[in-house]
């Protein structure tokens, strides 16, 4: 039985620095406007894809013994090969077919397809992009008071697990918040961010960055609709001290992405 056919590679990245920053809601709106199917996250298997391929045990005397062996049977019987790895470029590609291969599949109206990440630093986006030179990047960036005042309402410190304290969470924002501002600043080609409360009224950069056509009703409906129940979320304020632990870690970088404390 031969394997199943490969589809193209992914056209889109949508990368957000942390939890609670919109990236369903512009998940939602690319696959309703565009035939680009945006898949949900998929948890460690980049960052580990990307650790597996950076820490790779090779040498530049693994890849001549590689093609000595491959060239001559009995070359291993006859010298000293220690830690003989296939290249490393052979590695990338297996990793680059097996996301083909997971992906292969999407709907039938959609033509091109990518997936969403909330854990991404830079790091995991340029492996991505080593894998798929072509990919676009989506950057998406949320105030640091509103991720944490939306974190802490849904209870994902300590309880869920998600973050261990409220530093954990303004750190995260910040590191990869940095990191994100400087893909954006060096302008490289085919890396977009936007923030989280701009998403709407910049639709039509976001459009002409995927290369779509305005449709401002439909843009608006899909706006309008809700992602799910928030119960209380005007009534619900941050404490003064977790305040003070945004403002202290994340306060001087949100300044410079233009974010005010709310």
């Amino acid at each position: 039985m031969s394997p199943p056919e490969i589809e193209q590679p992914p056209s889109l990245l949508l990368a957000a620095s942390s939890h609670r920053s919109g990236s369903t809601l512009l998940q939602r709106y690319i696959t309703a406007m565009s035939d680009i199917f945006v898949w949900g996250e998929n948890g460690e298997l980049v960052p580990s894809l990307r650790r597996t391929w950076a820490e790779w045990p090779q040498t530049r005397r693994n890849e001549r013994d590689y093609r000595e062996s491959m060239a001559d049977s009995s070359f291993m019987q006859r010298a000293y090969t220690p830690n003989l790895s296939p290249p490393r470029e052979a590695v990338l590609a297996a990793f680059r077919g097996a996301v083909l291969s997971i992906y292969r599949d999407m709907p039938g109206d959609f033509h091109s397809w990518g997936w969403k990440a909330v854990h991404y630093g830079v790091e995991e986006i340029h492996f991505v992009r080593t894998l798929f030179p072509d990919i676009q990047v989506i950057l998406l960036v949320r105030n640091p008071w509103e991720v944490a005042r939306s974190v802490r309402r849904k209870g994902w410190i300590d309880k869920r697990g998600y973050f261990e304290d409220m530093s954990q969470v303004a750190t995260l924002w910040a590191n990869r918040t940095a990191g994100f501002q400087a893909m954006s600043e060096a302008k490289e080609e085919k890396v977009y961010l936007v923030r989280y409360s701009e998403m709407q009224e910049r639709t039509s950069e976001i459009n002409r960055f995927l290369g779509v056509p305005d449709d401002p009703v439909r843009q608006e409906a899909v706006f309008k609709k809700k992602l799910g129940k928030a119960p209380l979320v005007s009534r619900f304020e941050l404490t003064n001290e977790d305040r003070a632990t945004v403002s202290q870690i994340a306060g001087e970088l949100a300044a410079t992405m233009g974010f005010d404390e709310p």
